[in-house]
């Protein structure tokens, strides 16, 4: 992902703060304060634009849609909003000690934010199967492994630059390569060369998830997260938790995004 250098030196930051479940660290009481007042504010903003969005239907006297109000209720609700608070507090005991104080607050904000917008995308991705409303309205297919994919990604994939285990696909480069295709030649050339981006992520999750032993339902909801994050909605999360990044997404014409997946 490239818009410019400010929200991608943020991204690289973000990138660099992954660690793995083994780790084991000690943030100082500062560092943990910090955080909780980022927290808070991260969260407050999310209610807040919850609630306009809402006053918004009711001015209009429209019916408020279903995912909508469970998007709603997980600031609304004090116990939900506790445990989406909770959440992130134990992620920020994990961070590296004095980070958290060294950082200013546009990155912990981006770093917090889009960490609270994975797990509850990632936890939304079950919730049909256990009989929960969903938050939003995907759909999932896919070929490899049926209802997996999220099918934003394969609307997506002739707009993005992807690196799948060490594989690189850009459709405007095989293009290029391709130019001289007639009008239906390009559109069968298209079409296949989004499938094999699909089967390459596809193929990759569900390599990762044998290898961790995870079973068939841990394994739908990490394919389906994965896809999520790799298409317009997972741009939508960085537009939400950064402002800075609000001037890049979700529309702009010369938008560039590129999407690494690989195994650390």
């Amino acid at each position: 992902w490239a818009p410019g250098h400010e929200s991608s030196s943020e991204l690289r930051f973000f990138a660099n703060c992954q660690f793995p479940p083994s780790t084991t660290l000690s943030p100082t009481g500062g560092d943990l304060s910090r955080s909780a007042c980022v927290i808070d504010d991260v969260l407050e903003s999310l209610r807040a634009a919850s609630d306009r969005e809402f006053q918004k239907y009711l001015m209009q006297n429209a019916s408020y849609p279903k995912h909508k109000e469970a998007a709603r209720h997980l600031y609304s609700d004090p116990a939900s909003y506790s445990e989406c608070r909770n959440a992130l507090l134990r992620y920020a005991r994990r961070l590296p000690p004095g980070s958290v104080s060294d950082l200013p607050y546009a990155k912990l904000r981006l770093l917090f934010g889009l960490t609270h917008l994975i797990i509850e995308d990632t936890k939304d991705c079950g919730a049909d199967r256990q009989g929960v409303v969903r938050r939003h309205c995907d759909v999932f297919e896919g070929h490899v492994l049926p209802g997996g994919v999220n099918t934003q990604l394969v609307k997506d994939a002739n707009r993005s630059e992807f690196a799948v285990g060490g594989k690189y696909f850009s459709l405007s480069s095989a293009l290029e390569k391709n130019r001289f295709l007639s009008e239906e030649q390009r559109k069968v050339f298209i079409a296949e060369f989004q499938r094999a981006i699909v089967v390459a992520i596809e193929r990759f999750v569900l390599s990762f998830a044998k290898h961790h032993e995870l079973s068939q339902e841990h394994t739908l909801t990490l394919m389906k997260a994965v896809t999520t994050q790799m298409c317009q909605a997972g741009l939508g999360n960085l537009e939400r938790a950064c402002e800075d990044c609000r001037k890049y997404f979700p529309s702009q014409p010369k938008q560039r995004t590129f999407f690494t997946l690989t195994e650390t």
